[in-house]
């Protein structure tokens, strides 16, 4: 009867190992292997490089590269000063949202929720590219003093 519970034991250690060299394989796979780059932020500020892909790809002519580039990099032009109207309604919201937050948490809560506005504010600063920030939560660092 030991060994058979030791025999269950170590079948599933070795299954449970298993699955996480299975999970951090697919992982590695996935963002390093098959779609490498996508997990970084993408700026449209990169145009020549994506003047060129679109070339290569493409097969534009020297006219068609020429034209292609100035549209991509007068949509890089647009977007910034869309970007610069639009921040301060980003900014806005997100105090907004802090401030009810604040509204429904205890003052232990509250603390530790602004460690954590803290942490979030030195990756992300008001007005800095609101369009093209990551998902704020997921950047969050719990293991953080003040955040567990």
């Amino acid at each position: 009867m030991n060994s058979e519970r030791s025999s269950l034991t170590l079948l599933a250690v070795v299954f449970l190992i298993g699955g996480l060299s299975g999970a951090w394989a697919m992982h590695y796979a996935e963002h390093d292997v098959f779609h490498p780059g996508l997990h970084k932020e993408y700026s449209i500020s990169q145009h020549e490089q994506i003047a060129a892909h679109l070339a290569r790809r493409l097969k534009l002519s020297p006219k068609q590269q020429k034209q292609v580039d100035v549209v991509v990099q007068q949509t890089y032009q647009d977007y910034n000063k869309l970007e610069d109207q639009v921040a301060p309604q980003f900014d806005q919201v997100r105090e907004q949202g802090r401030n009810q937050l604040r509204g429904i948490l205890t003052q232990q809560q509250r603390q530790m929720f602004e460690n954590m506005v803290q942490q979030v504010d030195r990756k992300y600063p008001l007005g800095v590219h609101p369009a093209l920030r990551q998902a704020v939560m997921g950047s969050l660092d719990v293991s953080a003093p003040g955040c567990q």
